[in-house]
């Protein structure tokens, strides 16, 4: 249980690090779209369906931690792999935020947070790759597809 609450609040860390950075000198009304973006972003990892992402066996590891409290349970279950892994999800059209102004943030918040996770030592593209560019290229088909 300590360990779960350890992962819970690296995440919130995580997340707070890269607002802070990707906010510095930003006008108030860009600092509020970011953080409904990531608000966004925490109700999508409570819901999302990690099958397509992940596979079955890290699905059911969810589903058995979302009955125990659906809150948070993706953040003290996977770590930032499982996350970039994701992103895709949170960038397609039942998850965009209403608004072409609000979706293209979404989306180019998203291609921001996958280079930050990528050159903060998050994820190792040596290593993943694969995962990697398949996000990250799903992330600019999403961008050229915004109005």
């Amino acid at each position: 249980m300590l360990e779960n609450m350890t992962t819970n609040f690296a995440y919130h860390q995580m997340f707070d690090s890269f607002l802070a950075e990707v906010s510095l000198g930003r006008q108030r009304v860009t600092r509020q779209r970011y953080q409904r973006v990531f608000t966004h972003l925490d109700l999508f990892l409570d819901h999302v369906d990690v099958t397509p992402h992940l596979g079955t066996h890290p699905a059911a590891l969810l589903s058995a931690e979302r009955e125990f409290d659906s809150a948070g349970a993706f953040q003290r279950v996977f770590g930032p792999f499982e996350l970039m892994c994701c992103l895709p999800g949170f960038i397609e059209p039942p998850w965009l935020l209403p608004g072409a102004q609000e979706a293209r943030v979404q989306v180019s918040l998203t291609g921001r947070l996958l280079a930050w996770l990528r050159t903060n030592g998050y994820v190792d593209v040596h290593i993943d790759s694969c995962a990697y560019l398949e996000t990250k290229s799903i992330i600019d088909r999403a961008r050229r597809a915004l109005p």
